[in-house]
C-alpha cells in the first residue's frame, strides 16, 4: 500500500504543523488501496514549504533532498494511477493533474534559485513527461505563471523574511 511506503520513506510526523499525522483517516483509498492523489496533497505540496523555511544551505540542500525523495514516490504514484496514460487520471486532465500541475512553476523557479534538479528524466521520466504533456496542452498553455515572475515573488519572500 502506497501510504505505508509514505510514511516508511517520507516520515509524515515531520509534517505535525500541517496537520498530516493521522491523516490517512480522512483521505479515501482506490478499489487497490493506493493513495496515490493523497501524495499531492498530503506530502508533496508541505515538502516543498519546508524548503522555504529552511535556514542555511546545508539545511536547505537537505529539504530539497526530501522533496526528491518524494517525486520518486510520486513517479510510482502517477505510474499506478495513469495505468500508462498520459495524465494521473487517464486520458484528459483531472484534478490531481491541477493539483500538481499547480506545483510545476514553483519547481522550474526551485530548480533556477539552487541550481538543483527536481524533474529528473532519469529518476523521474514519467513525471518529467507528465510535466510537458500537462504545460503543452491547450487548457493550461499560457495559465501557468512564468518563472522569472516566481524568482521574483520568491526574493521578496526572503527580503521580507529576513527583516523580520
Amino acid at each position: 500500500m502506497l501510504w505505508q511506503l509514505l510514511e516508511m520513506e517520507l516520515d509524515l510526523n515531520l509534517f505535525p504543523q500541517h496537520g498530516f499525522v493521522g491523516v490517512d483517516s480522512i483521505v479515501d483509498e482506490d478499489e487497490d488501496g493506493d493513495l496515490g492523489s493523497a501524495v499531492v496533497v498530503v506530502v508533496f505540496i508541505p515538502m516543498m514549504m519546508e524548503t522555504r523555511k529552511a535556514e542555511g544551505v546545508e539545511a536547505k540542500m537537505a529539504a530539497f533532498e526530501r522533496v526528491k525523495e518524494g517525486l520518486v514516490v510520486l513517479e510510482d504514484a502517477f505510474a499506478k494511477c495513469s495505468k500508462g496514460k498520459d495524465f494521473f487520471g487517464g486520458d484528459s486532465i483531472g484534478y490531481l493533474d491541477i493539483a500538481f500541475g499547480c506545483c510545476l512553476g514553483w519547481i522550474k523557479a526551485s530548480e533556477k534559485m539552487v541550481e538543483v534538479v527536481l524533474l529528473d528524466e532519469t529518476k523521474t521520466p514519467g513525471l518529467v513527461g507528465w510535466a510537458e504533456r500537462f504545460c503543452s496542452h491547450d487548457a493550461v498553455k499560457g495559465t501557468l505563471p512564468e518563472t522569472e515572475k516566481l524568482l521574483e515573488i520568491a526574493k521578496r519572500f526572503q527580503t521580507n523574511a529576513k527583516a523580520q
